[in-house]
């Protein structure tokens, strides 16, 4: 029941935030983030990592997300553009697209996504300016860079 988790959400927060240390567990990620400042993984009764979110994200994560919203009608041409910027970026890849997200309705935009590695973070901000200039020449109605999970 939502109203029940949120109640033991503020009382967990509180706890915290009176310098006790706390131990649960959980199968939702979201929750993780928010109520721990270290987690820990564990796989058939062994903990695998332990660490923040920043860290076990560095180690075990893919990268960032760059999604791309384009008109239907320009996905194609905008795909092609978009890679031809993003493949600058060293170990990047172009992501496909889950079926939800194809089937939106018909006046949705399309997106365009691509993972980009940690290690390039520095290689971002040409990047995106790049992005930026070309958002009238095809059609970006939006963009968003975003951490894995």
């Amino acid at each position: 029941d939502p109203a029940s988790r949120r109640e033991l959400w503020e009382l967990l927060i509180s706890m915290k935030a009176r310098g006790r240390a706390l131990l649960f567990t959980t199968h939702y990620l979201e929750e993780a983030d928010l109520l721990a400042d270290r987690k820990g993984i564990m796989s058939k009764g062994r903990v695998e990592a332990m660490g923040t979110s920043r860290q076990l994200k560095a180690q075990y994560g893919v990268g960032y997300h760059l999604r791309v919203l384009v008109p239907k009608g320009r996905r194609d041409h905008a795909r092609q553009a978009l890679w031809a910027k993003v493949r600058q970026v060293p170990g990047a890849a172009e992501e496909a697209l889950p079926e939800e997200e194809e089937t939106q309705a018909a006046n949705a935009p399309a997106v365009v996504s691509f993972t980009l590695p940690l290690a390039a973070l520095g290689t971002f901000g040409p990047l995106l300016e790049d992005i930026e200039a070309s958002r009238q020449a095809l059609g970006i109605v939006d963009y968003e860079v975003a951490m894995t999970s």
